[in-house]
C-alpha cells in the first residue's frame, strides 16, 4: 500500500468520525461536584461526564481592562481638610490658616486600565439544559443554553 492511498485512508476515517459526532441537549439532574445529567430518559453517572473547566464553582480568570472613561462621577458623603491653624503672609497682607470638612462631587474623564483575578463562583444547577457531546466515551459538556428570547432570571 503506498503511502498516498495509505494517507487517503486515515482521512476517509477522520472524516466519518467528524460527521458521525453526537451533539445533544441534557438536563442537569445533580449539579457538581457529583454532576448526573439526563438524556432521553438515561441518567449518565458522574464517572462518564466531563464538564468545561468554565461551568465549574471557583473559575478563575486573570482580566485586564483597557479603555476611555465616558462618564463617571462620585458623591463623597465626606471630605476633611486640615490645616495647621496659623498665619502666612503675603507681601501686603495676612491670611489666617482654618481646618474644615465638607462634601463634594467628583467627575472623571480619561484613560483607565483595570487588571485583576476574576472568580466565578457559579456552576450549573439542577435543572438546566446543557450541551453535550460524546467523544472517547465521555459525555462531555461544553455550555449551558437557554431559549431565546430568555425569560432567565439573574444568575440562572
Amino acid at each position: 500500500m503506498s503511502f498516498e492511498i495509505l494517507g487517503e485512508a486515515i482521512l476517509e476515517r477522520i472524516r466519518k468520525e467528524i460527521n458521525s459526532k453526537q451533539v445533544m441537549l441534557c438536563e442537569v439532574v445533580t449539579p457538581p461536584p457529583n454532576i448526573t445529567i439526563r438524556y432521553s430518559g438515561l441518567i449518565i453517572p458522574k464517572e462518564q461526564i466531563m464538564v468545561a473547566n468554565h461551568l465549574l464553582p471557583s473559575y478563575h480568570r486573570q482580566y485586564v481592562f483597557k479603555g476611555d472613561i465616558i462618564n463617571m462621577s462620585q458623591k463623597t458623603s465626606e471630605i476633611n481638610i486640615s490645616f495647621k491653624s496659623g498665619e502666612t503672609t503675603t507681601t501686603d497682607h495676612k491670611h489666617g490658616l482654618v481646618s474644615g470638612s465638607g462634601s463634594a462631587e467628583i467627575e472623571s474623564t480619561g484613560v483607565y486600565e483595570l487588571k485583576g483575578d476574576l472568580w466565578l463562583t457559579d456552576t450549573l444547577k439542577e435543572g438546566n439544559i446543557v450541551r453535550a457531546e460524546i467523544i472517547n466515551n465521555y459525555w462531555v459538556i461544553t455550555d449551558h443554553v437557554v431559549a431565546m428570547p430568555s425569560d432567565a432570571l439573574e444568575g440562572a
